[in-house]
């Protein structure tokens, strides 16, 4: 079976894909500096955010797809599942972000 793929398109598409590549080459180059409290406060509102946008959606979505007797139990899961990613978030990936000199990364 012989497959009818336009060159163009075909430059286009590997063109896109290794589009990020070139953002990874020029990360090297820029001086991100020191951490200021600025750069700090921006990261834990961006988490409070992501925090407050993931409880009601992922409780809602997947309440959707139970019965009506166990939506609070799934919503129950969710909320738990989500402290506990959380936590994890600030035991290990603040300290990736704030630190990034450990003996693990």
């Amino acid at each position: 079976m012989k497959l009818n793929i336009n060159r163009g398109r075909l430059c286009l598409g590997l063109g896109l894909m290794f589009l990020p590549l070139m953002a990874f080459a020029e990360y090297e180059k820029i001086n991100l500096g020191t951490m200021d409290s600025g750069n700090i406060a921006w990261m834990l509102v961006a988490c409070i955010l992501v925090l407050f946008m993931t409880i009601p959606g992922l409780s809602l979505f997947y309440a959707g797809m139970v019965r009506s007797k166990n939506v609070l139990s799934v919503m129950m899961q969710c909320f738990a599942i989500t402290a506990l990613m959380s936590v994890i978030w600030i035991l290990v990936g603040y300290s990736i972000y704030a630190g990034g000199d450990g003996a693990f990364w």
